[in-house]
């Protein structure tokens, strides 16, 4: 089996590669501070999730990357 790819692909990873620039989806910059605050004051990650318009699984993940 033979993966076609195009004369655009290899043209796009060199780009990128000369602008140091990443692929894929930008990171999302979170308020870890404000996620803490919250979880200290006993809220759930439910409730963090809804208030902050992000998914329940984002916020454990940036409370156990502390």
């Amino acid at each position: 089996m033979k993966l076609n790819f195009g004369k655009n692909h290899f043209v796009e990873i060199r780009y990128r590669k000369v602008r140091k620039s990443r692929a894929g989806r930008p990171s999302l910059k979170l308020d870890t501070k404000a996620i803490f605050e919250m979880h200290n004051q006993g809220m759930s990650l439910r409730e963090i999730a809804e208030k902050t318009g992000v998914s329940k699984s984002t916020i454990d993940r940036a409370l156990k990357n502390k």
